[in-house]
């Protein structure tokens, strides 16, 4: 493997407060040697030695899921006041599209895209107040996935979590939390996602799963 990477933090003095951020990285990443690694049954990989069973050599192949470039961009904006300091930051992510896992199919990747936020004050009496909310350009893509044992040529994938946002207030003697996850929009296409979502509004964050599925050939 090979690979670049860089970071940066950027304060321009004309001011005061603000903070520019910024990071990458370009990554080669490839197998010197991977005999019996798992294929997509039925590929060009697997059928190399004349047997459909799932497993090929992978040396010399790129390594999925690791993306060529990754990289990210934050800015945060800090102001004293009479009584504490008040600050918004936020960021942007991003991961060049890349084939998910070796053995799925090669048009199941991800590419990744998403802006985070956040605003809070801490007071100078110990008090904190913070609100944030992550994936606020709604970004979809898949985290993992794997083969269905159940039913050959279909395969199962877990999307990304959704929107989400929440707060948090802390001081000397309790912290409180609450947190809200919004419904992703209505999906189409050859897969379907399913998620269960459970947000509370107490002292713990909310408890989220999720799982997609994805069929070949079928709608």
């Amino acid at each position: 493997s090979q690979g670049l990477e860089f970071d940066s933090t950027i304060n321009p003095p004309a001011i005061p407060g603000l903070t520019f951020t910024l990071s990458g990285i370009w990554m080669n990443a490839e197998y010197d040697s991977y005999p019996g690694a798992p294929v997509v049954t039925g590929s060009p990989e697997d059928l190399a030695d004349g047997v459909a069973n799932g497993v090929g050599d992978l040396s010399g192949e790129d390594v999925a899921g690791i993306p060529e470039f990754a990289g990210s961009f934050g800015v945060q904006y800090t102001r004293d006041f009479n009584g504490g300091e008040a600050f918004f930051r936020a960021d942007y992510q991003y991961e060049s599209e890349v084939k998910l896992l070796n053995n799925l199919p090669d048009d199941i990747t991800r590419s990744v895209n998403t802006i985070n936020a956040s605003f809070g004050v801490n007071l100078d009496n110990g008090l904190e107040a913070l609100l944030w909310a992550r994936n606020l350009n709604e970004d979809e893509y898949y985290t993992s996935g794997f083969p269905t044992t159940l039913q050959a040529g279909s395969f199962s994938a877990y999307p990304n979590q959704p929107r989400t946002y929440g707060s948090r207030c802390a001081s000397s003697s309790r912290i409180l939390k609450g947190t809200r996850t919004l419904p992703r929009r209505e999906t189409g296409g050859v897969f379907s996602v399913l998620r269960r979502v459970q947000a509370m509004r107490t002292l713990r964050s909310d408890i989220f799963r999720m799982s997609a599925r994805w069929q070949v050939g079928e709608s």
